[in-house]
């Protein structure tokens, strides 16, 4: 197994400075619809915001109603944005926009719109002609269609600089796909992609192929949310980074942990908050985090992963 862990491009702790907001907004259009590309550096703990859970970015972003310009917009403004750089980008046959959810960002967060509407529009557009693609494969007429509808998305691309990086694998992915290889498609389709996109991406199948892609043994604890509409409010992720933090501890106490520097991942989506505890030995930490998960009330549909290196369950939580 590779110990690239797929994970690590949507993390969002490294610091930056707080009048840099062209590079806030950038990570965030990033986070919302670029495809992994970048190695960072592991850390003792991470926290990652999905890419359909957008606000946490803006946590260290510290800008404020004083340096807003006139592109800054919160939820409000942002929608009808997306709405018409939608109607700008075409979809391919049969294909239809994800319903934008009641939040967006969150809030009290703040973004330049027309930068972000265009990335968004433009991620997501990306994942339904790469769909498209993938599912031509044998008939010449749709994958020359296909290729049209992918060369004008990632057209578009070229004179938004923010979108520099989502160019380039862009770029990669499509002269792949013309030689006849679609794996970088069906890599961001299964990663990146959410189903009404066009791809299998959810919270927990970016925690199963993380899981999988490290190959160590582990164990992930999946929170459900009441709704998935919302972002994560400050006083969940307080709540669960201080029973992530609780779980840590009796782990080492309990000489389950592999080591000081095991990194654990904080894994914040709409519909999830997950973090993922690398063990040393699973029949030890198994009755800790379960005792330690439950003793928190989890809500319904809460449930823990076990990953033994080769064999994945679910355990319930209550």
């Amino acid at each position: 197994m590779s110990g690239h862990d797929p994970l690590d491009p949507l993390s969002v702790t490294d610091p930056r400075p707080d009048d840099d907001r062209a590079r806030d907004d950038a990570l965030l259009t990033h986070i919302v619809a670029q495809p992994f590309t970048e190695e960072r550096r592991h850390l003792s703990r991470k926290r990652i915001a999905l890419a359909i859970v957008t606000p946490l970015v803006f946590a260290g972003a510290g800008f404020t109603y004083a340096q807003m310009t006139k592109t800054d917009v919160d939820d409000n403004g942002l929608r009808p944005l997306i709405v018409e750089a939608r109607g700008e980008v075409p979809l391919p046959p049969g294909a239809t926009w994800a319903p934008i959810p009641a939040e967006i960002m969150g809030p009290n967060s703040y973004t330049n719109g027309p930068e972000m509407a265009k990335g968004m529009v433009l991620g997501e557009a990306q994942c339904h002609w790469q769909r498209y693609w993938v599912d031509s494969a044998g008939n010449p007429k749709r994958l020359a269609a296909a290729e049209r509808g992918y060369g004008q998305v990632v057209e578009r691309m070229r004179d938004k600089p923010w979108l520099s990086e989502m160019l380039t694998w862009a770029e990669k992915a499509g002269a792949q796909a013309q030689k006849g290889d679609t794996s970088l498609f069906r890599q961001n389709l299964t990663v990146n992609c959410t189903p009404g996109q066009g791809g299998s991406s959810t919270t927990i199948s970016y925690v199963e192929i993380s899981l999988r892609e490290i190959g160590k043994p582990a164990i992930a604890l999946l929170l459900a949310r009441s709704d998935p509409n919302t972002v994560p409010r400050d006083n969940e992720v307080i709540d669960f980074e201080a029973l992530v933090g609780r779980v840590e501890d009796a782990l080492s106490v309990a000489g389950a942990r592999p080591g000081p520097d095991a990194a654990t991942t904080d894994l914040l989506g709409r519909d999830y908050l997950s973090s993922r505890f690398f063990v040393a030995d699973l029949d030890k930490a198994l009755p800790v985090v379960r005792r330690l998960s439950e003793a928190a009330h989890p809500p319904a549909g809460s449930f823990l992963i076990v990953w033994d290196g080769k064999a994945m369950r679910r355990v319930p939580i209550s």
